[in-house]
């Protein structure tokens, strides 16, 4: 499985370099390049995700694969890393030639920034969901403390009237 995720990782990188060079020399309209280059990062962070993982490797090797596999894998996905790397600085490449020196810095200091404020989007929706849930726990244990005490009185009124 993770072969096959790693493989569709490298096949989104090259996809999307074959689409972006198609369309910088066929297209005026540069909005679709926009998407691509979304694909050709995505295939990336597949490929960084799934590539070289100690923990994971180490657990496939574990669970029987021989170390003839584990090295075949290992070099395969190396191989594959620096495919995808040579597709990725042809586009940077042809990017920079048709739209300007640092066209490619700049893409890639927009995609971090997008990809920071993301992920501290995250965090603020973790933390707010998290204060909801200790607030409804304390609400809910309030409630439950005075059905508690309700319960309390009402059964100490029904014993001390017999």
């Amino acid at each position: 499985m993770v072969v096959a995720e790693t493989l569709f990782g490298l096949q989104l990188v090259n996809q999307s370099c074959k689409a972006i060079k198609l369309a910088l020399k066929s297209t005026e309209d540069i909005s679709e390049i926009g998407g691509l280059v979304e694909n050709l990062f995505r295939g990336q962070d597949q490929l960084k995700k799934k590539s070289h993982p100690i923990a994971s490797r180490w657990g496939q090797f574990i669970k029987g694969s021989t170390s003839d596999k584990f090295l075949q894998m290992a070099i395969t996905e190396t191989i594959e890393e620096k495919e995808a790397q040579k597709n990725i600085d042809r586009i940077s490449y042809l990017l920079n030639r048709k739209f300007g020196q640092d066209t490619w810095a700049e893409i890639l200091l927009a995609h971090e920034e997008k990809k920071k404020r993301y992920e501290e989007a995250l965090d603020r929706k973790k933390r707010i969901s998290a204060r909801r849930i200790k607030k409804a726990g304390e609400i809910l244990g309030a409630i439950i403390s005075i059905g508690a005490v309700v319960g309390a009185l009402w059964v100490f009124i029904m014993y001390t009237r017999k």
